[in-house]
C-alpha cells in the first residue's frame, strides 16, 4: 500500500471515529443531526478517494470500473462510486422490492421510458419484461457504463440517449458527482453541502424535452415512465405533457429539498404538471408493504404536502386509473 493510500485510509478511520463521538457532545439535537449528516457525506467522499487509489494501485491507471453479478443483471460501475457499489457488492442486488413492484405493473406489450437510467440497475431487469425500453441519461460518464451494461445483458429491445430531459432545448450546467454518481444533477439554483460534498466536476450537457425527443427519434409513446433525475423532475414533466397523456403509470422520486433547491419551484406548481394526467397515487414503500393505501384526487396533493412540510422523501406511483 502506498503512503498516499495509507493516509487516505487513516483519515477515513478518523472521520468514522469522530462521527461516533458526536452523540456524546453537549449540543442541540438539530445541530448534532446536521453535523452527523455532514460527517457521513464526508466519509462517503473520502471512501471514494480511497477506492480510486486502491484500485489504481492494484490494477493500474487504465482501470475504469468494477463488474458486479447481481439479481438485477451484470452491472459495471465506476470504482469511484460508493453508494450504489456498496449495495451491489454487499447484497448482490439494487432495490429488489422496487424492481418486483414495477415488474408487476408491466407486461410483454409495455413500452417503458426510464428517465435518469444511471448505470441501468432498474432498466436492465425491467427490460426483460417489456416490448420496448427507452433510456435517457444526462451524465456522459454514467451513460458509457449504461451502454456496457445493456450489451452485457444482451438487451435487444432497448435504446438509450445521452441527453438531459428538460423543459426546452438547452445547454445545461451539470454536477457530475463521483462518490454517489446517481446523485449527479443539473446545477442547483440554491447550493447545499449534500450536492457538492465530493467536489463534483461541473460540466455542460445537452438538454431537450421528452416530447421533442419522442418525435425526433420516432419513438413509441410510453405506457410507463420511471423518473429519477435528482431535482429536474419539474422540468421533465413540463416538457413531456404529450407523453404523459399516453402514460398509464408514472414512477417518480419525490425529494422536498430537490424541489426547493434544485428546481426552486413550489409544491403547487410541481403538482399542476402531473395531477391532470393521473387520478390515483400510492407510495412505493406502502405498496411494498401491501398496505392498500391509495390517494385519489385532492388527497394526492394533501399527502405530498405532508411529506414536503416534514422534509420526507418518497417514491411515488401515479396511475391513470386504479
Amino acid at each position: 500500500m502506498s503512503f498516499k493510500t495509507l493516509l487516505l485510509a487513516v483519515y477515513l478511520k478518523w472521520l468514522i471515529t469522530v462521527r461516533r463521538f458526536l452523540k456524546f457532545l453537549p449540543i442541540a439535537a438539530k445541530t448534532r443531526k446536521r453535523l452527523d449528516n455532514n460527517f457521513k457525506l464526508k466519509q462517503i467522499a473520502e471512501r471514494s478517494k480511497l477506492q480510486r487509489a486502491a484500485v489504481r494501485e492494484l490494477f493500474g491507471q487504465h482501470s475504469q470500473g468494477v463488474l458486479f453479478k447481481t439479481e438485477n443483471g451484470y452491472l459495471v460501475n465506476s470504482f469511484d462510486d460508493v453508494q450504489v457499489n456498496r449495495y451491489l457488492g454487499n447484497t448482490g442486488s439494487y432495490n429488489p422490492s422496487e424492481v418486483y413492484t414495477l415488474l408487476g405493473l408491466l407486461n410483454s406489450s409495455s413500452c417503458l421510458y426510464v428517465i435518469g437510467t444511471h448505470i441501468g440497475a432498474l432498466l436492465v431487469p425491467l427490460a426483460k419484461k417489456v416490448s420496448t425500453v427507452i433510456g435517457f441519461e444526462a451524465n456522459p460518464e454514467t451513460y458509457r457504463f449504461l451502454q456496457l451494461n445493456m450489451a452485457l445483458n444482451n438487451l435487444l429491445n432497448a435504446a438509450a440517449y445521452n441527453c438531459a430531459i428538460f423543459d426546452k432545448k438547452d445547454s445545461l450546467s451539470f454536477y457530475q458527482n463521483k462518490a454517489n454518481s446517481g446523485g449527479s444533477k443539473i446545477k442547483p439554483v440554491i447550493e447545499d453541502y449534500r450536492y457538492n460534498y465530493d467536489k463534483p466536476d461541473v460540466i455542460t450537457v445537452s438538454g431537450d424535452t421528452l416530447d421533442a425527443l419522442k418525435e425526433q427519434h420516432n419513438l413509441p409513446y410510453p405506457t410507463m415512465i420511471v423518473m429519477d433525475i435528482e431535482g429536474a423532475e419539474y422540468f421533465a414533466l413540463k416538457g413531456g405533457q404529450t407523453c404523459l397523456q399516453h402514460t398509464q403509470v408514472l414512477y417518480m422520486e419525490f425529494v422536498p429539498h430537490h424541489l426547493s433547491n434544485v428546481a426552486n419551484v413550489s409544491l403547487q406548481d410541481f403538482c399542476r404538471l402531473f395531477t391532470p394526467h393521473f387520478t390515483a397515487m400510492t407510495l412505493i414503500a406502502e405498496e411494498i408493504k401491501k398496505s392498500g393505501i391509495v390517494y385519489r384526487g385532492d388527497e394526492i396533493i394533501t399527502r405530498l404536502a405532508q411529506l414536503y412540510n416534514a422534509g420526507i422523501s418518497a417514491d411515488l406511483l401515479l396511475f391513470k386509473q386504479l
